[in-house]
């Protein structure tokens, strides 16, 4: 009798794969410039701690003061924190409060988890429009900044309106992959991707 059976009647049943879903693909590319945005941005951060330093250093041996720290490490702070938005939003990092929607049915959760991330990425989005605007202003009127560099103000301000609009774009691409997800009867998929971390998930991320 067990010869009468096929071979493909003992092989494991198939998993859909997913690499080949153009959503997933889009969550691998997302993922990789998230990472690459935020490694940018903790180089700023790190060289701005190295000029605070050397600014340091030049008052209290040399006497004197390089007269920029102060202007680049407000931009490297400014633009190097946005710039790993994306990342948090990817990674799941942001404050998520869910002590009520642990006990929801999971559907609910699902729904809830969806406008979570539509609402972060709609205000953000509002963010970006006024930081592109701010940036285009001040390219039209040729602003400056009042210090030593004179830096034109549209430079700084654009790099950090474009942190944003990355950020949103992150937003997005995480929603189409959720509904997709959703679409293909994956609600685990969904939750790995946007569902608050759990208890456990905080312990591996920190192992």
């Amino acid at each position: 009798m067990m010869d009468r059976i096929a071979k493909s009647d003992l092989a494991p049943p198939e998993r859909p794969d997913t690499e080949d879903v153009p959503t997933e693909r889009l969550l691998s590319l997302t993922q990789g410039l998230s990472r690459t945005l935020a490694l940018a941005g903790g180089f700023l951060i790190l060289g701005a701690g190295a000029l605070v330093a050397v600014e340091i250093f030049a008052r209290k041996v040399l006497g004197g003061s390089t007269g920029i720290a102060d202007e680049l490490t407000a931009y490297a702070l400014a633009i190097g924190s946005t710039m790993a938005f994306p990342y948090c939003l990817v990674e799941r990092g942001h404050i998520r409060v869910d002590s009520v929607v642990r006990f929801l049915p999971r559907p609910l959760r699902t729904a809830l988890d969806l406008l979570a991330l539509a609402s972060i990425t709609g205000f953000f989005a509002v963010v970006a429009f006024h930081a592109a605007e701010t940036a285009l202003v001040s390219f039209e009127r040729g602003a400056r900044a009042v210090t030593l560099l004179q830096t034109p103000l549209f430079i700084p301000q654009g790099i950090w309106a474009l942190a944003y609009v990355i950020f949103v774009l992150t937003g997005i691409a995480i929603f189409l992959v959720a509904v997709s997800r959703l679409i293909r009867r994956d609600p685990k998929g969904v939750k790995s991707l946007i569902g608050p971390r759990s208890g456990k998930d905080e312990a591996e991320a920190h192992l």
